[in-house]
């Protein structure tokens, strides 16, 4: 191919060439290059040079023949830094270095980014030790007309065949995963406050063991627990709770949906406005209020218990307290109870006809072992006679300190029954603790 050229450089006594080459200019030599060498004030020393089959535009720095380095020589300013653009076997890199200071002193090449040949685009820039603009920012202005949605950022991905481990986003610190995204868009490290979600949780399942600390509201539903759900603060569930794992309500709870529950403690206060099914054991320590109520389960009622519905208690009851609402049923085997001191009341629900009551207590004795006298508990309220119509047990002459002087019977459906302790002559009774159970007969 035919061509012109001027080769080698004209001679320094030559005449100038002209300003215009009208033809191409070959430089045929080891590591060929081009210098830019500025006159005017606070100029930087630029080069353009092949080394090793590596095409490079270099600032503040040139590429020592002599001693196969770059360095900082003359018409470089050894104070400020260096940088590099290589281009070499399809990829591209970007370096930077340190001012040396001293000429003729080797330069070191820190990357940083760099793009592959296949288009791989890898950044490791500089460590940060003071204030500094993020490491990756976009700032683009948005102004294609009202109606058009424009993108700012968007990867695209064809999965062909990967790992089902990959990952869309990878944050990390000190080696750390602190955010990562897989491929389906799944969170697996990182936490979002809940705080920062907006709207109510819509038919959210509760799979692992769910601790809310604050007050929570539900105002739709349903909610599935199949853990361990801590409820702390107040609680409202206005779509209904299905609880299959358990359930501890510390702070009352409101369930406006209806509650179903194969385990649940409740310590708080516990509303519940629609229909409820206790399919397993349910202890409630604290006051309860619901329309309706189905226990094929066990269930333990500590506190007050108000039904204002239907009720249906087809499993093993037990209540503590006082019940009160229409519509109480307690199927034959139901079982009543009252804890406290002498004189207090068991009141029988209002259903059935005979129910079999019993007594136990710890009475305890301040006069010595060796008085004369008696303890005696007499029952009252009772309407079929016996123990708890006006019946009475005596121990005579106690010779202990702690005794119990039980009474057992027959009473009836609404009776309010009691168990009062009294003494004579030197005995001296300090505290009773009375325990009574009714068990529905009839």
């Amino acid at each position: 191919m035919a061509f012109d050229s001027i080769f080698p450089f004209l001679p320094a006594n030559a005449n100038s060439p002209p300003q215009l080459f009208p033809y191409d200019i070959i430089i045929n030599t080891a590591f060929p290059g081009i210098e830019f060498i500025g006159t005017e004030p606070n100029a930087l020393y630029q080069e353009i040079r092949e080394v090793n089959g590596c095409l490079w535009i270099v600032t503040n720095a040139m590429y020592n023949e002599n001693l196969l380095q770059w360095d900082q020589e003359t018409n470089q300013n050894t104070t400020l830094p260096a940088y590099a653009l290589e281009l070499c076997d399809g990829a591209m890199t970007r370096f930077y270095s340190p001012a040396t200071l001293i000429p003729m002193t080797p330069i070191t090449w820190t990357p940083l980014w760099t793009v592959t040949a296949d288009g791989l685009m890898d950044s490791t820039p500089l460590g940060i030790t003071g204030p500094s603009a993020p490491m990756n920012q976009l700032q683009v202005t948005w102004d294609p007309g009202v109606g058009i949605a424009p993108v700012a950022r968007e990867v695209d991905i064809t999965d062909i065949a990967s790992s089902p481990n990959s990952l869309l986003d990878n944050l990390v610190v000190n080696g750390v995963q602190e955010w990562t995204v897989n491929k389906e868009g799944v969170l697996i490290h990182g936490t979002v406050p809940g705080s920062a979600i907006v709207g109510p949780f819509n038919n959210a399942t509760f799979t692992g063991t769910t601790t809310i600390t604050g007050p929570t509201t539900f105002t739709t539903g349903p909610v599935t627990d199949d853990g361990t759900l801590y409820v702390v603060g107040l609680t409202t569930l206005n779509g209904g709770a299905d609880i299959n794992g358990g359930e501890t309500v510390t702070g009352g709870s409101f369930i406006t949906g209806g509650l179903g529950v194969d385990s649940l403690t409740d310590t708080g206060p516990l509303t519940v406005f629609g229909p409820s099914t206790f399919n397993a054991l349910a202890t409630f320590n604290d006051e309860i209020t619901t329309d309706s109520i189905t226990v094929t389960g066990a269930a333990v009622f500590d506190g007050t218990s108000t039904f204002n519905g239907p009720t249906d208690f087809t499993g093993t009851t037990t209540f503590s307290g006082p019940v009160t609402g229409p519509g109480v049923d307690y199927p034959i085997g139901s079982v009543v109870v009252s804890y406290g001191p002498s004189g207090n009341p068991l009141t029988i629900p209002a259903v059935g006809t005979v129910w079999s009551a019993i007594s136990t207590s710890v009475i305890q004795l301040s006069s010595p072992p060796s008085s004369v006298g008696d303890v005696i508990a007499t029952g009252a309220g009772g309407t079929d006679g016996g123990s708890w119509a006006g019946g009475s047990n005596t121990l005579a002459d106690p010779a202990q300190n702690s005794l119990n002087v039980p009474l057992n019977g027959l009473v009836h459906a609404g009776d309010t029954i009691t168990y009062t302790v009294s003494s004579t002559g030197a005995v001296v009774v300090s505290s009773v603790n009375v325990t009574m159970v009714a068990v529905r007969q009839t």
